[in-house]
């Protein structure tokens, strides 16, 4: 049994009878060989929004990517194997070809595939922004190249479905933005305001509002968070606030804390069992509920 908790930032203890790693060419080739079509299956990178919600999984076939490579295509493209560190594309672009566009989301732990799954974002930025292909293997084991796709806050089309993402093919039209810090800046202002051990980061999506004409009754409080965003043609009320007005930040039960810091981090510090933070979780759902009547929903892939 291998332990693939260690692969995400809750640390839990989720043990696996079948595990596939990929670490090269010959590995993908096996990939496609044996396990590409078996239905109980579930392909991941390295994530910091992944929650192994068992302990023990007898059945399901983990295949993990941990194939790492860039490759520059010119004109400020760049294919990008989706088990490369996000961090360190970040870093290598900026160095190598002083691209700055992706320094907001530079302190984002985690790998280019979820990044890409569930489109990644801080600051203002988020990286389907400047996504123009991926390449992947589909549910039947076909070898997949597509530049059609959909995506909105912290989610893409790819998210729901059973596929191994090999690369994504990334465009940066502008190279520099004034406007924009140096990556050690937005990493120092993280680490101020944001957990960084043992989190999956937001476990909850921030709450959007379709309908701006006092549909929701969050609108009639007085105190109204000035951190209100729009996302489109949408406001977004940010989940920390609402955990933070339910009287929740500090709460701490069975080895599973609610960041003093960030009211949306759910902090796993003495803990192996996954059932803790998900009861954690139904709590803050909870909580919510009753003082808003707004049902978060989970940022956080739970498998």
């Amino acid at each position: 049994m291998i332990d693939i908790g260690k692969f995400t930032t809750f640390q839990t203890q989720n043990l696996a009878r079948n595990f596939f790693q990929i670490n090269n060419e010959d590995d993908l080739s096996y990939f496609l060989d044996h396990y590409a079509n078996k239905d109980e299956i579930f392909c991941f990178g390295w994530w910091s929004n992944i929650l192994f919600a068992k302990q023990n999984y007898e059945k399901m076939v983990f295949i993990r990517n941990n194939f790492q490579w860039i490759k520059y295509l010119g004109m400020d493209y760049f294919e990008v194997n989706t088990g490369e560190n996000l961090s360190a594309f970040v870093k290598f672009i900026s160095q190598d070809y002083n691209i700055n566009m992706l320094h907001p989301i530079f302190a984002i732990p985690g790998t280019v595939w979820w990044a890409v799954i569930w489109n990644a974002g801080s600051y203002g930025v988020e990286i389907w922004r400047f996504v123009k292909k991926i390449k992947y293997i589909d549910e039947s084991g076909s070898v997949v190249e597509n530049d059609k796709y959909a995506y909105s806050y912290r989610h893409s089309n790819l998210s729901n479905r059973k596929i191994f993402l090999i690369s994504v093919v990334l465009h940066f039209p502008i190279k520099n933005n004034p406007e924009f810090k140096e990556m050690k800046e937005y990493l120092e202002m993280s680490l101020k305001s944001k957990e960084y051990k043992k989190t999956c980061g937001c476990f909850f999506r921030n709450h959007i509002l379709t309908d701006r004409v006092n549909q929701d009754p969050i609108l009639a409080f007085k105190d109204n968070p000035i951190q209100t965003q729009y996302y489109k043609e949408e406001i977004s009320i940010p989940a920390w606030w609402l955990i933070d007005k339910a009287w929740l930040r500090w709460y701490e039960e069975n080895g599973v804390k609610i960041s003093d810091k960030h009211a949306n981090f759910i902090v796993n510090y003495n803990n192996e069992n996954p059932e803790n933070i998900l009861r954690m979780a139904k709590l803050i759902k909870q909580r919510v509920f009753e003082k808003f009547w707004i049902i978060l929903k989970e940022e956080v892939k739970i498998v």
